[in-house]
């Protein structure tokens, strides 16, 4: 380095140690200055430049204010605790309450619970049953939560937040009926707003209350016409357990017409409830789209296959119902399917092959094991036919059926 560099260089070390010093006063100044700016980045900075020349209660408050605001909640715990350890005396019930919503963010709930209480215990505030409650929520302590929700209620009657939780909590224990005297409550302080009227259906449903849900849905449709598909579905869905098949196309329809990439399962639904209404024209465009969509997916080629059925077309059925099979040799819904037409139509060998292979992948209702039965008599198979009644017999013993199917295959080994 040359001589005149140097020289330059030392006067500028002699020029900065000539600056005052920043003190942590001008440093918490400089803090707050950022910090009602909405620069709480900077405002941390100084902040935490003043505390290393002063550890002071307010400036730790500052600090965990600003890291808050920042969203870095483990900090802020950090900077808070650090303000109550540095203090002589108790901490103040707004101190507690400041880093109880800290820990509640960062999800240490079980601190925060210690935290409101004892601000609860140091000064109480009706604010504190309501953060108090949320905590019980977090920890799964319903009955606590609904105790401390229905306590703060008495003093702030129409706080939604309170009673949304309180809903939530009534439904968790399994209080069906009091979550839907909350939800009637939420509607009627927010009629327009149709989250509460979807609410207030969801918690009918859960209920098994479907006709009110029903209305409490087609009331949300004349309220808002621009519904969410959450809500169509559900009264979709709703529709399909009142056996209200056409108004649950007309939704199921809506909800493809709505989506950019319709789901295999919403043209399922659509194909169904149009297979329940005989409109089997639509019900088979829905099925061959899924087809499109999914070649995998069994359900398709097995409705098909009860389309053709139901309008005479066996041969038709019998190949939809193989191809089933074959893409699914696992499912036993498309071997009953082939071997129930089979048995209709008096292919009684190829009805009992197909029984016999379901019952191998685990089918064991009654109905199953008599038409096996019955089957394998018609086709003649009498040996079989007895393999096949002693099984279904250690499985269903006292049936009336299986016996009497028995005492006939008796009878006619008898007389043969």
């Amino acid at each position: 380095m040359k001589k005149n560099s140097i020289n330059n260089f030392l006067g500028l070390l002699v020029f900065l140690s000539c600056l005052p010093a920043v003190s942590a006063q001008d440093n918490v100044r400089l803090g707050n200055d950022d910090f009602n700016k909405g620069n709480f980045t900077e405002a941390v900075g100084y902040y935490e430049s003043a505390l290393i020349d002063k550890k002071s209660s307010d400036i730790y408050i500052n600090l965990g204010h600003s890291l808050s605001r920042l969203g870095r909640w483990d900090k802020a715990v950090q900077a808070y605790k650090s303000a109550i350890e540095t203090q002589k005396e108790s901490p103040s019930a707004e101190l507690l309450r400041f880093l109880g919503q800290a820990e509640y963010m960062a999800g240490y709930f079980d601190e925060a619970l210690g935290s409101f209480q004892n601000a609860y215990v140091t000064a109480p505030d009706s604010e504190d049953e309501l953060w108090l409650g949320r905590c019980f929520i977090q920890l799964n302590q319903w009955t606590r939560a609904q105790d401390m929700l229905l306590q703060y209620l008495r003093n702030e009657p129409q706080n939604t937040e309170a009673l949304e939780l309180l809903a939530y909590s009534f439904a968790q224990t399994g209080k069906v009926d009091e979550a839907i005297s909350i939800h009637k409550k939420l509607v009627q302080n927010h009629p327009l707003q149709t989250q509460y009227l979807l609410a207030l259906a969801k918690a009918q449903t859960a209920a098994k209350y479907y006709d009110e849900a029903v209305d409490t849905l087609e009331f949300a449709a004349r309220v808002s016409p621009e519904q969410t598909k959450e809500t169509v579905r559900l009264l979709a869905d709703l529709y399909v357990s009142r056996k209200m098949y056409r108004q649950a196309a007309s939704c199921y329809q809506k909800i493809i017409l709505s989506s950019d990439s319709p789901s295999v399962e919403d043209y399922h639904r659509l194909g169904y409830t149009y297979f329940q209404t005989g409109e089997f024209f639509s019900a088979g465009r829905a099925f061959e789209k899924i087809r499109q969509i999914e070649p995998s997916n069994t359900k398709a080629p097995l409705y098909l296959g009860h389309i053709a059925a139901e309008k005479g077309q066996i041969e038709e059925a019998r190949k939809y119902y193989l191809d089933a099979i074959k893409v699914n040799g696992s499912s036993k819904e498309p071997l009953l399917a082939l071997a129930e037409l089979e048995l209709k139509n008096e292919k009684y060998s190829n009805a009992a092959e197909h029984f016999s292979r379901a019952i191998a992948l685990g089918e064991q209702s009654v109905a199953v094991y008599y038409n096996n039965v019955l089957a394998l008599m018609l086709s003649e198979r009498l040996a079989l036919a007895k393999t096949a009644i002693k099984e279904a017999l250690k499985k269903h013993p006292t049936n009336e059926q299986l016996n009497s199917l028995l005492d006939q295959l008796i009878k006619t080994t008898i007389t043969d």
